[in-house]
Order: C-alpha cells, then structure tokens, then sequence
C-alpha cells in the first residue's frame, strides 16, 4: 500500500521546522577563542548596561548579561557556520 501525499507532504512540512542542532567543537584552541570571546562580549554588555540599570541586584545584572551574551554569540555562531 502506498502512503498518501497529503501524509508526506505533512511530514516534510513538519520536519522543515525543525532547527539544525547547533555544533560543537571539542578542539581546544577553537574553545578558547570562543572563551575569549564570550568574556569580550559580556563585558561589553555590561558596559553599556551598568548606566541604565544602576536599579538592578547584582543577581538579576549578570543574569541578564548572562542571557544576552549568549543571545549574541549563538547569533554570531549561527553566521559564521
């Protein structure tokens, strides 16, 4: 029995949704570079961030650092590759 097209097209609609998985180098060289450069951009952040968010705890200021930063280089990572 042959599978109907309305079937297959679903399921190449849905798996066309589906994210690439992110990849990961384990080469150490490459995880420092990308150490360096996540401290880069989180001091950056932070920078720019210090004046508008004097009001924050230093909790709730790295968090959101935290996130930004990761925001910004999985961006920068996704270009890359």
């Amino acid at each position: 029995m042959r599978p109907s097209l309305c079937g297959d097209v679903r399921f190449l609609r849905l798996a066309s949704q589906l994210k690439p998985k992110e990849k990961v180098y384990t080469d150490s060289a490459l995880s420092e570079l990308h150490a360096l450069r996540e401290s880069q951009v989180r001091e950056e952040i932070a920078t720019r961030l210090r004046r508008v968010c004097g009001n924050f705890s230093q909790e709730d200021f790295d968090r959101l650092v935290q996130k930004m930063a990761e925001r910004q280089l999985r961006d920068e990572r996704r270009l890359v590759w």
